[in-house]
């Protein structure tokens, strides 16, 4: 009885001491790991989501990589706070190498916040303050390109009396900022749009005894949406310039014909890859997303060739530091020194529903 009893227990340590003595996956890949702080709730889900699903569908399509990709996901919910949380969250518990961040005003919460932290930083928004010649970036048709756009399309016409329609978010004022500044060729009257308002025609009424040859509409949805459809029952017929905005409409029917100052479309083939794979009808920040992506895989590849094991945070943000323009789908983009990847701006229109590019 005793033996047996021993040799039973022999034998159950020797099983213990083999498990533990099990070898390691040597073809295991390294991980780099990419959190990701949208807004996933709110008014702006469905073209976050979007973009959300365009960085997973292209980080998946690189399973030739030495490196894995893994995207872990927090939803910021359009609000700052929320999204700190979510950016220390992983970081600091799910330990991730880069973090790609959407809103204007959540990135630059972020951006503050984890300054100098060893962790490079993305910002998929036009506001080039948020790069800070660190470890934060931004990537996307950047303000000044979008503003020297618009004062271009402003020089063609002989405008004398613009109303500038502008609402009262950050983006769009600074926007409005620097065309106020650019282009001095006629007298411009600001009007500034109110978010949470559903009436706006007291402001119409200001616009129409004005008499304006041209409005130049900066406004955000919910309110631009309303803002045309007031328009329309006021019978205002006065002609309009729009900036990027149009495009989350869903009533673009509202926007047709009206020309409008927005990034460019990029390679068609690539965004109809991705836009059939994912059944999405709404092209906005798809490419951004896919460059975005390649640009950390290919980063993230030549480093671990060069160094055969993967590369440190501050080996990657130096590598970002020193390049001077990334070629990707949306064509050639720019980069400063502070760290702002800017692609181009183009004038677009939207027809029978959908924006396509008119003028380069």
């Amino acid at each position: 009885m005793k033996k047996g009893l021993l040799g039973l227990l022999l034998v159950l340590a020797l099983t213990a001491c083999g498990e533990k003595t099990e070898a390691p996956n040597e073809n295991k890949k390294p991980v780099v790991k990419i959190g990701v702080v949208f807004q996933l709730t709110g008014e702006a889900t469905e073209l976050n989501n979007n973009i959300l699903h365009a960085l997973q569908y292209t980080f998946n399509k690189k399973n030739n990589s030495s490196l894995e990709y893994k995207l872990i996901t927090e939803d910021s919910a359009g609000n700052p706070i929320k999204g700190i949380s979510a950016a220390k969250k992983l970081k600091y518990v799910d330990d991730v190498d880069v973090l790609i961040l959407s809103m204007v005003n959540v990135s630059k919460a972020v951006a503050k916040e984890m300054k100098g932290q060893d962790v490079s930083l993305f910002a998929i928004v036009p506001d080039t303050s948020i790069a800070n010649g660190e470890n934060a970036f931004t990537f996307y048709a950047v303000n000044d390109n979008f503003i020297k756009k618009t004062v271009s399309k402003l020089n063609e016409g002989d405008y004398k009396n613009i109303a500038m329609v502008v609402s009262n978010y950050v983006n769009a004022e600074k926007y409005a900022e620097g065309i106020e500044k650019n282009y001095t060729s006629s007298n411009i009257t600001k009007y500034s749009i109110q978010s949470g308002v559903r009436d706006f025609r007291g402001v119409i009424e200001k616009i129409k005894n004005q008499n304006h040859d041209l409005i130049l509409m900066i406004v955000r949805m919910p309110e631009s949406d309303i803002l045309m459809k007031q328009f329309k029952e006021a019978n205002v017929t006065t002609p309009m310039l729009g900036v990027e905005y149009f495009v989350f409409s869903n009533h673009k029917e509202l926007y047709e014909n009206i020309p409008f100052i927005d990034s460019a479309i990029g390679d068609r083939a690539i965004l109809d890859d991705i836009m059939q794979q994912l059944n999405i009808n709404n092209e906005f920040g798809l490419i951004y997303a896919h460059d975005l992506a390649n640009l950390i895989i290919t980063t993230y590849e030549s480093l671990y060739t060069k160094n055969k094991t993967k590369p440190t945070n501050s080996e990657v943000i130096s590598h970002l530091h020193n390049m001077n323009e990334y070629l990707g789908a949306m064509g050639k983009y720019t980069v400063t020194k502070n760290g702002n990847f800017g692609s181009g701006a183009v004038i677009k229109k939207i027809i029978n529903g959908q924006p396509v590019v008119v003028e380069e």
